[in-house]
């Protein structure tokens, strides 16, 4: 039976996170990337939700990644989350009055949080104790911002101006300031009334309607139409795609928070970090887990406040007489920049994108609904990959026109189809799939199954599939 007592959660889940570049891409946004510990903030958001206080989460994602939110999902068993597809990023004001539309749907009238799934909170425990109390004192048909008592004059967040108190637990919001010059940012640190924008709401479903309403009447009336529209896509909501687009691309802070006069902000006490830049990580790493941690794949001579970060091991970074400056290498890229400017990676991005560079997107694992796979080597009609595939996962009846795969097993134990032909292979077999030849590859087991696949052909395009039934429906 649904508690209509409890609050919730709206997990804002289809960003891209460019700015953590190389590592972060539009195949694999920065809230899907273990940075820390062994849940990737996506995971660590969801788990903060998972006390007796809150629903299972609304998650706001797009096409691409729902199949790696459901994965992930998973993985910390928390399956019971509603999952609703965007078709198109329109930024945190759509996405969020669509959760809020579809919690009113389940419950009457219920408490929704509004929450980014990107960040790091530390003190969760407190974290909870602030939305249970703001819960209980929150003026009615009211609206409630998390803010953040800043520990330095950051000009990479957004800052909120707080008035007057409402009382000893809420302040009256005087402006909202986004990413202020260094001169302002230190003044607005010296206040006492100044706060970082988390970007967490907390109030009344029908308050923040009647207010979306009142400022962007026609984000709510296309977002509802688009909702009233939505297909069921397997275990998905499939928000329709006409009206989607019809919406503006805007923030909930522009949108509506911004003119609010029921807005109120109260503050977190406990660590908090937008997790935007490789400042922050370099920060949040030196804070909480030492500088020593991130020595696995590379070595600082002579070097101070510098941060050297190696995803792979086949690449091992040195650093010699460097000075406030941070080196991040994957598999296919390396960037370099000095501290103070890594907020302008973004800027980077649109370069890299304009000159068409594909290490802007795509990485060198691409993950599937099935699992993932490595390009391990490229050549001339020749391609080797390390596929993964989970527990319980298959991929698509299929052929290719072009070319032909050698697979090998290295862990786990395959089932596989080749034309009429069903049969397993287990660690250290292999076989061969033609040209032409329908074949499907698929995971019975309860533990991830591991292949090597050697392409070869004269086209290795991953666009030469031809899907003939897929669990997947793409």
């Amino acid at each position: 039976m649904l508690d209509e007592k409890k609050i919730f959660p709206i997990i804002l889940a289809g960003g891209s996170g460019t700015r953590l570049w190389p590592l972060s891409r539009d195949s694999r946004p920065k809230q899907f990337i273990k940075f820390f510990e062994e849940n990737t903030l996506f995971q660590k958001t969801v788990n903060r939700f998972s006390n007796k206080i809150f629903h299972s989460p609304i998650i706001i994602t797009n096409n691409q990644s729902r199949f790696t939110v459901q994965q992930q999902l998973s993985e910390i068993s928390k399956n019971s989350s509603k999952i609703i597809i965007e078709p198109s990023p329109k930024n945190t004001a759509p996405a969020s009055i669509v959760g809020i539309i579809y919690s009113k749907k389940i419950a009457d009238d219920p408490y929704v949080l509004i929450s980014p799934s990107d960040h790091l909170i530390e003190n969760e425990n407190l974290f909870n104790k602030l939305i249970r109390k703001s819960e209980e004192i929150l003026p009615k048909d009211s609206l409630l911002l998390i803010g953040c008592k800043p520990t330095s004059p950051h000009t990479g967040y957004g800052w909120i101006s707080a008035k007057t108190k409402k009382n000893k637990n809420f302040f009256k919001i005087d402006i909202f300031i986004e990413k202020p010059p260094i001169e302002l940012a230190e003044k607005l640190f010296r206040a006492n009334s100044s706060f970082w924008n988390t970007g967490i709401f907390f109030g009344k479903a029908s308050t923040f309607i009647n207010e979306f309403d009142h400022f962007a009447s026609s984000i709510l009336k296309d977002a509802e139409l688009s909702f009233q529209k939505s297909t069921s896509d397997l275990d998905f909501l499939r928000l329709d795609e006409t009206t989607w687009n019809n919406l503006p691309s805007v923030p909930i802070d522009i949108a509506v928070m911004e003119k609010s006069k029921k807005l109120f902000v109260t503050p977190f006490l406990g660590n908090w970090t937008d997790l935007g830049s490789w400042t922050a990580i370099m920060d949040n790493f030196e804070y909480n887990y030492k500088e020593n941690v991130f020595e696995k794949n590379s070595t600082k001579i002579d070097s101070v406040n510098s941060f050297l970060y190696s995803t792979t091991e086949k690449i091992h970074l040195v650093g010699i007489g460097l000075k406030n400056i941070i080196t991040i290498a994957t598999e296919d890229a390396v960037l370099v920049v000095e501290k103070d400017k890594s907020e302008k990676v973004k800027n980077a991005i649109d370069i890299l994108k304009e000159k068409k560079v594909a290490q802007v997107e795509n990485s060198q694992n691409d993950y599937r609904p099935w699992g993932f796979f490595e390009i391990l080597s490229k050549g001339k009609n020749i391609l080797v990959k390390k596929i993964v595939v989970y527990p319980k996962k298959r991929l698509s009846l299929q052929k290719h026109e072009f070319r032909s795969e050698h697979w090998v097993v290295v862990e786990g134990q395959a089932r596989v189809i080749l034309d009429n032909e069903i049969f397993k292979l287990s660690k250290n077999e292999s076989t061969y799939v033609n040209t032409g030849v329908v074949h499907r590859l698929e995971n019975t087991e309860d533990q991830n199954l591991t292949i090597i696949e050697v392409q070869s052909g004269s086209y290795l395009g991953e666009d030469d599939i031809i899907r003939i039934e897929d669990d997947f429906k793409r």
